[in-house]
C-alpha cells in the first residue's frame, strides 16, 4: 500500500536491505560494505551518535599504515554513501567525530532502531508493546548468519532484553495462550533452550 512505502534495512532474522519499492539491495553490500553499514548502523542508534574514523580504522583496517587505512576509509564511506542512495531515505553524515547514519521519519524502517525504541521505553510491558516488540523479534535472532568480534557484546545485550522482557511479559499476563505461544517462540531464536519460555509454551 502506498502508506508502507519505505525503504527498510532488516537486523532481526538474516541482513536485508530494501528500496522504498521493496526491491531487495541486499546483493549490493560486499562483504567489507556490509560490516561497515553495520557498524555505523548499530554504533548510531546505541550510542545516538555514531562511530569515529579511528574506531572504524581500528576494527576494519587495523595493520594497515595510517595513509592506507585512511584511503581504504574514504573509498569505502564514499561507496557505501552511494549504495544508501539507492536505498533511499537514507545517508551517512558526518557530525562532528562521529559518522553516523541517519534516516527519514516515517520513510525508512529499520527494525533495531524500533527495537532499541521498545525495550529502553519499557517501565511496565503491556500487549500494545508486547505486541510491537515480538512482530520485531519473530523474525529471528539478531543479524543471524553475521558473526564479528565487535559485535558478540551486541547480539549479547539484544538477546537479554528479548528474554528479560518477554519473560517479565508472561509472568504477569498469559491470558491469550495463542500469543503466549508467539511470545516463547520469539524467545527460542535469542535462546533455543530457555526452560521457562518451555514451561509457558507446555
Amino acid at each position: 500500500s502506498a502508506m508502507s512505502a519505505r525503504s527498510a534495512i532488516r537486523l532481526f532474522g538474516p541482513f536485508q536491505a530494501f528500496s522504498e519499492d521493496g526491491t531487495e539491495l541486499t546483493g549490493l553490500f560486499t562483504p567489507l560494505m556490509k560490516e561497515l553499514l553495520l557498524l555505523i548502523l548499530i554504533y548510531t542508534v546505541r550510542t545516538g551518535q555514531g562511530i569515529t574514523s579511528d574506531e572504524l580504522t581500528e576494527i576494519l583496517w587495523n595493520g594497515k599504515s595510517a595513509k592506507d587505512a585512511k584511503n581504504n576509509r574514504s573509498v569505502n564511506l564514499a561507496k557505501l554513501k552511494s549504495i544508501l542512495e539507492k536505498i533511499r531515505n537514507c545517508s551517512l553524515n558526518k557530525k562532528s567525530v562521529y559518522w553516523q547514519i541517519q534516516f527519514n521519519e516515517g520513510q525508512f524502517f529499520l527494525d533495531y532502531e524500533q527495537f532499541v525504541h521498545l525495550t529502553k521505553a519499557h517501565t511496565f510491558v503491556d500487549r500494545t508493546l508486547m505486541s510491537s516488540l515480538v512482530k520485531v523479534i519473530e523474525s529471528g535472532a539478531f543479524l543471524a548468519k553475521t558473526e564479528y568480534d565487535w559485535l558478540d557484546d551486541i547480539k549479547a545485550e539484544v538477546s537479554n532484553a528479548v528474554i528479560d522482557i518477554s519473560l517479565a511479559y508472561l509472568k504477569q499476563e498469559s491470558e491469550d495462550p495463542e500469543f503466549v505461544i508467539r511470545v516463547a517462540n520469539a524467545i527460542f531464536f535469542f535462546d533455543r533452550l530457555n526452560e521457562e519460555a518451555l514451561e509457558f509454551k507446555c
